[in-house]
């Protein structure tokens, strides 16, 4: 899935290549407070893919990552620990249910990269975020050997992610509502 901006074109800050210049360091956290605000209540599941696809379409963009903060290869999708263990046993959330988080240190042009990967996946359910996760390479690299469904705390590799989402840009460089799963999109929007 491909959000519809260029990461060659894409404004991140500065002129070199959209590196992002910041006097603060963001956290996932604080990129999930932000989508939280602006999307309101969620399933913690859709939250973790929604972080892991700023994360990974951020890495294509900047060489470096948006946060610090690494992803699993959990059974049901990449998971970052520190923001499990911020929602741990809630199945849905909002912005004043995450206790930690400051969409404030988030400069405007974080938050509009944010927006385009938004508009690009938030329609899709948190179970076809699942699904596109578990189709593709980043994920499926860090549980080879695993079988279906097992504990993993196998880091996903930022190199992994950044080589697999820069070649997914460049073969599908279109609207992602003409790129992956035209069904899934439809099917997410009509709900």
């Amino acid at each position: 899935m491909v959000p519809s901006w260029n990461y060659r074109t894409y404004p991140c800050g500065d002129s070199e290549r959209g590196k992002q210049v910041s006097t603060e360091q963001v956290s996932i956290h604080d990129v999930a407070k932000y989508i939280l605000e602006s999307k309101e209540q969620m399933t913690t599941i859709k939250l973790q893919k929604l972080c892991f696809y700023v994360h990974a379409w951020y890495l294509v963009a900047n060489s470096d990552p948006i946060f610090p903060d690494t992803f699993e290869a959990w059974a049901n999708g990449p998971v970052n620990t520190s923001l499990y263990e911020s929602h741990r046993q809630m199945y849905s959330i909002t912005a004043s249910g995450l206790g930690v988080g400051n969409s404030s240190t988030l400069s405007e042009d974080q938050k509009r990269f944010i927006d385009a990967v938004m508009t690009a996946y938030h329609p899709l359910t948190a179970a076809q975020l699942s699904l596109l996760t578990h189709s593709e390479k980043p994920w499926i690299a860090a549980r080879q050997g695993l079988s279906e469904g097992s504990y993993s705390s196998n880091p996903i590799s930022n190199d992994e992610i950044r080589d697999f989402y820069k070649a997914l840009n460049r073969s599908k460089s279109q609207d992602v509502r003409e790129v992956v799963w035209p069904q899934m999109f439809a099917s997410a929007q009509s709900r």
